[in-house]
């Protein structure tokens, strides 16, 4: 029995563990002090994340500290449906009428769940409908395509009735859902004839790999390149996988192992594999069922995996399919935005946003074909929208129950469960993600997402671009950022626009005195999410990713040489998966392009430093901080702190345990500890200067454990935008109460100051502080090296 502390947010727990029982009772403990259940707990321990069955790889000693993750909140129910859309919040949409159930005749609800799939897909209900069979034997393809089209017919009969009785198609008794969906394809796909241009069915759902296979034991063996065609997607739910684009990226790039020609013998070969053509419609298995051979069952993976409402598919691709790609992506660009100023006006009217208004956008009559002029039944954008889910509900593939979501029109969904049909809503189906023993996706379907040729007319470019008055700045700086495109990535360069008065502003403030250093706590990005209909916060966070590389250009102008920002609080761990592990994916995709821009990373010539546990980060993620870190280090024209996973509180604790193991190892003594070596201690050391401006935007008026212990001569200025609208003139005005209110703060600075030791003294806490470098120094150069590995 082992005695261990907890940390889970700003609680520190005591449990006593018994590895000789498995990790799942230690969870229970938790579960018992937190209220965290255990399948949405995440346990860190020295870096590795705790499963349930095994302590494998992790040994646990007295009094060590460990981290959990997790919300203690109640665990979603399962939705209370109604008949009709009428108690939904449909506003002006027109509602759907009901597609008819199919009743079960005994464990049919596989075969039921993929027809009422296959059903809401346009290309298939239509190429079935039109369905002659050939005189003569019929095969098993034909018997099958007639059988689908009866059924469908039958279901649209309207003398039927809410349900059909006849829904068994002629194939071998199975129990999976997956493997009814493809063997139905195959065959519907060989009994439907080609169009009169020849264009077959199977065409729009078949997509192409460029596969590249390189032998990993001989440099000089060449490259065997070859294409491989799929007609589905699978995503392996491995415990890194939490969201099914990562799911989907690991497949494709694989170790196999195959006879060498040149060696003459089995080697290992790296297998690499790109998209070079994407499917008009995509389907995506979600590989939860194994082979569990203590129990000889097909036992099921419960894990939560996210899936979006709609899939990109564009950096799965290869280069030469993205160039073909990018023209046709600018059609969505333009979508959206009109759409965003279609918002943004009704916002200055003082006008509710009507769904009603944005939908005008989409006529029948501007629908952009989704496939290429010569390749009918391709994808030309990369862009799908989800069409039908079919999830399981039980613990094996034996037994169970499966049941198809399928879109209806818009936000209007239906689940069909059997004879029983409910409306249902997007917010619905993403709780689908799995994570308990409710429905989980099991195989998702993607259709082409629609986009729609827009028309700017020339005098309202005219009219934005003349309003220049500074209350129309304002306006534009708020809304320029709503245009995010997921399709279009921001760098971390060049992204401030430059307005005619900006030189005049900065002129007219560098008179006055200027912070050196100013920190901000990055506030109201999923309130800006939610107001301006993004979607998902995750977008939130993307605006306002966008926004900080603008805030730090204008800092920059302004001769403002350090920026401290709070980009991920320890506590913002309790949030939802979702949103950490979007997050957390958001900052390797802006990190990995910040080394990707390094030649302009070198020209500006600005040092990355990252404050915080690191080692409550994925060590994907904290290789990209090392080779930041160490590529800027020797950088002297600026510096920009990044604070993740950060609270001041965390921080003062781990500058307490470096002067405990200095004075452990004799480095330093305890009269020599002071005010002054605590602050060198702190995640900055002595290369940084304390805040003279601490900004926090979105109306909140407090500090979340940001900076407690440097900011206590800082000027606070607490501004009503949220975050992605924090434009110039905010930071103008930020500016401008701190030279206002600047003599105060340096009356107070001057008499709060520290004592600052005597050199002497200070060459004597020299290799304490040599010491403290070099583990900092190792460990960065440490993590960098694995990733390289």
């Amino acid at each position: 029995m082992v005695n261990i502390n907890v940390k889970w947010g700003k609680e520190k727990l005591s449990v006593d563990v018994d590895t000789a029982e498995s990790p799942l009772v230690f969870k229970s403990q938790l579960f018992a002090l937190t209220g965290v259940a255990p399948d949405r707990q995440k346990v860190v321990i020295k870096g590795r994340t705790l499963g349930d069955d095994s302590w494998t790889g992790i040994t646990l000693s007295e009094g060590m500290m460990c981290m959990m993750m997790g919300s203690a909140d109640e665990i979603p129910q399962a939705p209370a449906y109604s008949d009709s859309f009428e108690a939904m919040d449909t506003a002006d949409a027109k509602l759907e009428k009901m597609p008819p159930g199919l009743k079960n005749l005994g464990n049919t609800c596989y075969m039921n769940s993929v027809l009422q799939s296959f059903r809401s897909l346009d290309v298939i209900r239509d190429a079935v409908a039109k369905f002659t069979p050939p005189e003569g034997p019929k095969g098993p393809a034909t018997k099958i395509t007639q059988a689908m089209r009866n059924t469908f017919n039958e279901l649209a009969s309207p003398a039927r009735g809410n349900t059909s009785e006849d829904a068994v198609l002629p194939i071998s008794m199975m129990t999976d859902a997956n493997e009814c969906f493809t063997e139905v394809q195959r065959h519907i796909f060989d009994g439907l004839k080609p169009t009169e241009t020849g264009t077959k069915t199977s065409d729009f759902f078949r997509g192409t790999y460029a596969v590249t296979l390189k032998n990993t034991e001989s440099a000089e063996e060449p490259e065997i390149k070859s294409t491989e065609d799929f007609f589905q997607l699978s995503c392996f739910l491995s415990q890194e996988v939490k969201y099914i684009q990562t799911g989907l990226k690991e497949k494709m790039t694989e170790e196999i192992e195959k006879n060498s020609p040149l060696l003459g013998r089995d080697c290992k070969y790296s297998k690499k594999a790109l998209i070079d053509r994407l499917p008009a419609y995509l389907s995506i298995q979600m590989v939860r069922f194994f082979f569990k051979q203590k129990d000889s069952v097909n036992a099921k993976i419960l894990k939560d995996v996210k899936f979006p409402m709609t899939l990109d598919l564009f950096d799965m691709c290869t280069p030469g399919l993205q160039e073909k790609l990018r023209g046709n992506r600018d059609a969505f660009k333009a979508m959206e935005d009109a759409k965003i100023e279609k918002m943004r006006q009704a916002k200055i009217e003082g006008k509710d946003v009507k769904k009603a208004e944005v939908e005008e956008i989409e006529k029948e009559e501007n629908l952009i074909p989704f496939s290429f002029e010569n390749d009918p039944g391709s994808n030309c954008h990369g862009f799908y929208d989800l069409q039908a889910v079919i999830t399981h509900k039980g613990r094996s593939s034996d037994s169970g129950h499966y049941v198809a979501w399928v879109r209806l029109k818009g936000d209007q969904w239906a689940m069909c469960d059997d004879d029983e049909v409910h409306p249902v809503n997007s917010e619905q189906i993403l709780k689908l993600s799995g994570g308990g023993d409710w429905h989980c996706a099991y195989v998702l379907v993607y259709g082409p997402r629609k986009a729609y040729k827009i028309d700017v007319p020339e005098e309202t470019a005219a009219v934005q671009d003349e309003n220049l008055a500074s209350s129309t700045v304002a306006m534009d700086m708020t809304s320029e950022v709503v245009a995010g495109d997921e399709g279009e990535m921001a760098g971390w360069w060049n992204n401030a626009e430059k307005r005619w008065w900006h030189p005049l502003a900065i002129k007219l403030l560098s008179r006055g005195p200027m912070p050196k250093h100013i920190a901000f706590v990055m506030d109201g990005n999923r309130r800006y999410a939610r107001t301006n209909a993004l979607g998902s916060v995750v977008r939130g966070h993307e605006c306002g990713f966008k926004q900080l590389t603008k805030i730090l250009e204008w800092c920059s102008e302004l001769s403002v040489v350090e920026v401290t920002v709070y980009a991920f609080s320890i506590e913002n761990f309790k949030r939802s998966e979702e949103e950490v592990s979007g997050l957390m994916r958001l900052a390797e995709e802006k990190f990995n392009l910040l080394l990707a821009e390094s030649d302009k990373l070198a020209e500006g010539r600005v040092r990355f430093r990252f404050f915080g546990d690191l080692s409550l980060l994925s060590a994907r993620l904290r290789a990209l901080i090392a080779k930041i870190t160490l590529a800027t280090r020797d950088y002297e024209k600026g510096t920009v702190n990044v604070c993740m996973p950060y609270t001041s509180t965390d921080e003062m604790a781990r500058a307490l345990e470096k002067i405990r193991l200095g004075v452990q190892r004799g480095l330093i003594r305890e009269e020599q500890i002071s005010e002054w070596l605590i602050s060198r201690c702190l995640d900055g050391g002595e290369s940084t200067t304390d805040p003279d401006l601490l900004i926090r935007t979105s109306g909140e008026k407090r500090l979340s454990d940001f900076l407690m212990y440097q900011i206590s001569t800082a000027h606070l200025h607490f501004s009503p935008v949220m975050w992605p609208a924090f434009g110039f003139v905010d930071l103008c005005k930020a500016l401008a109460a701190y030279q206002y209110y600047n003599g105060d703060i340096r009356k107070t600075r001057d008499r709060l100051d520290s004592a600052v030791p005597s050199a002497s003294e200070q060459k004597e806490l020299q290799p304490f502080f040599d010491w403290m470098e070099d583990e900092k120094w190792a460990e960065l150069e440490k993590w960098a090296e694995l990733a390289c590995e």
